[in-house]
């Protein structure tokens, strides 16, 4: 965008107005001047007519839509950015009226209401469908003092208004996200002695005992309160995705296959070929998927065809002028169900606001999570047509990664686990002695070097520590890790944490860690990740 763009963006509306002004000054009253000047001092016309084409090259080259219309609205004029955004030639435009090029009436109904009133000059913002996006435009018109002729200025401020509406969701979202940070770390680790004593239960009792069902419906009951607590962390200023490299139509397939679950619906997939990798949390991500499909399952009444597609957007891509530089994924999930009403639009992603049975929490969750992840997520919708949905996240066309691994002899394994909480010390204990894990506890960072460095002395050194990430008023993991990384460059930690707005959750490896859990996390998750590591 060029100073004037930025300018105009950034700018108060009454520096706006100036500036739209001194543009139309420079624009379109300097061709009707420099023309009565050439009529009425032949002597300067030469030099005159080397200005009027020094004009006539700026607007040509200009990268808005600058046209002129006549009083009937008929097009006189026209620069070749318009042109080309009818994709037409200027002698297909030229003479031709208003409305009658296929061009939407968001557009050229504001421009024919200008001519017909008795206003000399307006500024006005439109919307409307190119390519199925939503676009934006500032329209600057301005009546000609000398001539039936108006001047129309459209310069495109999409990225613009997508970020103000971004901000916008933002504060709004800020509320419910002090809340949600709030009570996360407490909530979780609560949720983890829950679902790891429950776990244990399972494992102490046979399926035929009354007893083993009960443990069941706790474990199962948890579970269900670990994806409410992240969906309010989605809110919070922690909720940070715990990035990885993804593959995503398995993801993609695998979410919607949970929540299509006794529905009549069915969905149809188109995945490109060589589709990138997403560089996403997989949790997160899986929820985005899992909430915009059960929108448009609850949109279609249970049954029809959802079309979901995957595929790589280049970097430059004129479709989505509000991406950084980089690789994007594009994800569509279309419907063919009653739609979004206009009035409705703007507001679906706010928190609470529904327009189904609901607490109106998923589609609000889902924008969360995919701008977190640098992305953006995109709907188009019409009321009795369906509705589309479009998440764009970045990727990444391959990497090689590198597997971190010990080997442990025909031993038990050494691990060490420094939590703070008594509750999750005590039930890890159990749970890894039960399953051939000699276990080491410490409360705190301090606690666990002086363990670490005493079991490296006795020859039985420490196999893998489970380290929590915050500790209150003692050394925590992240210093811990690295002073323990001096003692052993070898050590191998999972770190872990009942929210995740630490950079260190979303970048474990570049702080020394191994492996990454967020708390609560399955037991099964837990053991997965000690046989992947040793």
């Amino acid at each position: 965008m060029s100073s004037f763009g930025n300018q105009l963006s950034n700018g108060s509306e009454s520096e706006k107005d100036m500036m739209i002004a001194q543009l139309h000054e420079e624009v379109s009253a300097l061709k009707e001047i420099l023309k009565d000047a050439i009529a009425t001092k032949p002597a300067t016309a030469q030099a005159l007519h080397v200005q009027q084409q020094r004009a006539e090259e700026l607007i040509e080259s200009s990268p808005w839509l600058v046209f002129w219309v006549d009083a009937r609205g008929f097009y006189r004029e026209v620069n070749k950015q318009f042109c080309d955004f009818l994709h037409m030639s200027s002698q297909e435009v030229l003479d031709s009226k208003l409305g009658n090029l296929g061009e939407a009436p968001e557009f050229y109904d504001p421009i024919q209401s200008f001519i017909d009133s008795t206003k000399t000059s307006l500024t006005t913002e439109i919307s409307m469908l190119i390519n199925g996006v939503t676009n934006y435009f500032l329209l600057i018109m301005r009546k000609s003092e000398t001539s039936d002729q108006s001047s129309v200025i459209g310069i495109d401020i999409t990225a613009r208004v997508i970020l103000k509406n971004e901000k916008v969701r933002d504060q709004r979202l800020e509320s419910v996200g002090t809340l949600a940070g709030g009570i996360a770390h407490d909530f979780n680790t609560i949720l983890t002695v829950i679902q790891g004593n429950a776990s244990i239960g399972l494992m102490s009792v046979d399926e035929e005992d009354e007893a083993f069902e009960l443990f069941t419906e706790v474990e199962n009951a948890s579970k269900r309160a670990q994806k409410l607590t992240h969906q309010l962390l989605t809110f919070s200023k922690g909720g940070a995705p715990v990035i990885s490299l993804s593959p995503l139509p398995i993801l993609i397939e695998d979410a919607v296959q949970f929540t299509s679950r006794g529905s009549a619906c069915k969905f149809d997939y188109n995945f490109e070929d060589g589709l990138c990798l997403g560089i996403i949390d997989c949790n997160q991500i899986s929820q985005v998927i899992q909430n915009i499909a059960m929108n448009a399952i609850q949109a279609m009444s249970q049954k029809g065809t959802v079309s979901i597609s995957a595929s790589n957007i280049s970097e430059g891509n004129s479709t989505y002028p509000m991406l950084d530089p980089g690789i994007f994924i594009e994800i569509k999930i279309e419907d063919t169900g009653i739609g979004i009403a206009a009035v409705d639009l703007p507001l679906i992603f706010d928190p609470y606001y529904s327009t189904n049975e609901g607490p109106g929490l998923g589609l609000a969750v889902a924008h969360s999570i995919v701008q977190k992840h640098g992305g953006h997520l995109l709907v188009e919708a019409e009321l009795g047509i369906g509705s589309c949905f479009r998440i764009l996240l970045p990727g990444q066309i391959s990497k090689e990664e590198k597997e971190t691994k010990k080997e442990v002899a025909n031993r038990n394994r050494q691990i060490m686990i420094m939590d703070d909480e008594d509750m999750i010390r005590g039930m890890l204990t159990l749970l890894l002695k039960r399953n051939k894990c000699d276990v080491t506890p410490a409360c705190n960072g301090e606690e666990a070097i002086v363990a670490y460095k005493a079991a490296m002395e006795t020859g039985n050194p420490i196999d893998l520590i489970i380290m929590d990430l915050t500790v209150p008023g003692a050394m925590g993991g992240k210093d811990c890790m690295e002073k323990i990384l001096k003692i052993d460059p070898e050590a191998i930690a999972i770190v872990a944490s009942g929210y995740s707005n630490d950079p260190v959750m979303a970048d474990h490896s570049a702080y020394g860690f191994s492996g990454v859990l967020q708390k609560p996390y399955p037991i099964d998750d837990l053991l997965k990740e000690i046989d992947n590591l040793l």
